[in-house]
């Protein structure tokens, strides 16, 4: 799972600069995505306001899905959240690939986030039912943490 830090952010000022133009300054608010060790810009709401918590969750559900067959997506079932954390099963034999309705699980052809045992990522959606996933392992199966 990404750990993005968003109430320690830094405003950074980036030139765009194509080498023969003066660089042009522009001002965004980004944090650390310590995955991928690069500056993220981060959410902010119609006023430029940096969004820097959510409101506290109604409530909370958890869920397994199987992968019925490799190859073919598979659709989360229906249930409203605002933020759902998706985790690769421990014994999982394959890669697990968490996307939209054209998520495709195979390396050659890969579309998705990939997740391999034991790792996470989260998604934040307003369904559970706008995730697939799909994998390299018929079987495999996916914890789902949501809050809503």
């Amino acid at each position: 799972m990404a750990d993005y830090y968003p109430d320690s952010t830094i405003k950074v000022i980036l030139d765009e600069h194509d080498g023969i133009t003066i660089p042009v300054k522009k001002v965004g608010n980004y944090g650390w995505d310590t995955d991928n060790l690069t500056w993220i810009k981060l959410a902010a709401n119609s006023n430029g306001e940096l969004l820097t918590s959510q409101a506290p969750s109604s409530g909370v559900g958890d869920a397994t899905a199987t992968l019925s067959s490799a190859g073919s997506a598979q659709q989360l079932p229906a249930q409203a959240c605002k933020r759902v954390i998706v985790q690769a099963h421990e014994s999982n034999a394959g890669t697990v690939v968490i996307g939209g309705s054209t998520v495709v699980g195979a390396l050659s052809g890969r579309r998705g986030k990939a997740i391999f045992a034991t790792q996470s990522e989260v998604f934040y959606v307003s369904n559970l039912n706008q995730l697939y996933f799909d994998g390299t392992s018929s079987s495999d199966k996916i914890h789902l943490y949501y809050e809503n």
